[in-house]
């Protein structure tokens, strides 16, 4: 896996990659004689950006101090997630989410209070979202971006009709 900041070509990226190991491979007698093979799995892609203050970041930051009492720290991450997609849909988006550490590891944790509290800020950005349309209707017939390039509909369910995980018998 590589990963790239805004504006690196992939194929640069990966040619600089194949140089070092040619490079380092050119040292070795052994290695000369075998020379290894970069092989690239997984996804790679330029990386995005989004502006600070895009609508989606402050209110997400004013969710997350209404909740923490704090502003979040604004950080770039060479991760690739599901913001890319709609960023280069010309959909703006934010990666928030709770404290977690290894993530896709063997030992993946997140930190339980982290959970609640981006849920409350959630809820928090979403209560705004309702009350600036109560008090200004015309505002519904505006198309919302939070997030999919291309409609959704998702049909309600009562909740008894969700999927449950049956209890375990002890």
């Amino acid at each position: 896996r590589i990963a790239l900041c805004p504006g690196q070509d992939v194929a640069l990226l990966r040619a600089r990659v194949e140089r070092a190991v040619a490079g380092a491979a050119a040292e070795d007698p052994w290695l000369e004689r075998h020379p290894p093979r970069v092989r690239y799995d997984g996804f790679a892609g330029q990386g995005i950006e989004v502006a600070h203050d895009e609508p989606i970041v402050v209110a997400m930051q004013a969710a997350h101090a209404a909740v923490s009492g704090s502003e979040p720290e604004l950080v770039p991450t060479t991760a690739t997630t599901d913001a890319r997609v709609f960023v280069e849909s010309g959909v703006p988006a934010v990666c928030f989410g709770p404290h977690a550490e290894r993530i896709h590891g063997i030992d993946e944790r997140v930190h339980l209070p982290s959970v609640t509290a981006t849920a409350q800020a959630f809820a928090v950005q979403v209560g705004q979202r309702s009350t600036e349309t109560m008090h200004e209707p015309e505002r519904l017939a505006e198309p919302v971006r939070v997030g999919l390039p291309r409609a959704v509909l998702v049909e309600r369910q009562p909740l008894e009709q969700l999927h449950r995980v049956p209890r375990q018998s002890r």
